[in-house]
């Protein structure tokens, strides 16, 4: 049991570091499959069962986790945040989230036109 929770995080931690999150699924459905094919096999009693499912995905999962950190840590950032505008391409500066005014139309809300007039109710 000890190697194939080491299997497991060996598993994780190479899905995690190169893979999305469509091959987390697909590991997370083969991995309850086995471990309760393992259980059946073995004779365990259901709770045991449960328990051997919940520790595998535990595993699996917190290793995935981990590979994703390690994934993001190692990475080289793709959008390198310039502090200052001389840091910065020439023509470009740095943007921030709320500088730019929204394009968004606003529509009228006609459930608030009798509040804003002072009205509560319409007569």
């Amino acid at each position: 049991m000890g190697y194939a929770a080491l299997v497991l995080a060996i598993l994780g931690l190479a899905a995690g570091l190169t893979s999305r999150l469509k091959i987390l699924l697909m590991h997370v459905a083969i991995v309850f499959l086995l471990s309760i094919g393992f259980s059946l096999q073995a004779g365990f009693t259901f709770l045991w069962t449960a328990a051997i499912v919940m520790i595998a995905q535990t595993i699996l999962q917190s290793s995935y986790l981990a590979g994703l950190v390690i994934r993001a840590v190692l990475r080289p950032a793709q959008f390198p945040a310039f502090d200052d505008a001389s840091d910065a391409p020439a023509g470009e500066r740095s943007v921030k989230a709320f500088d730019r005014l929204s394009k968004t139309p606003r529509s009228q809300r006609p459930f608030a036109q009798g509040i804003v007039r002072g009205q509560l109710w319409p007569r």
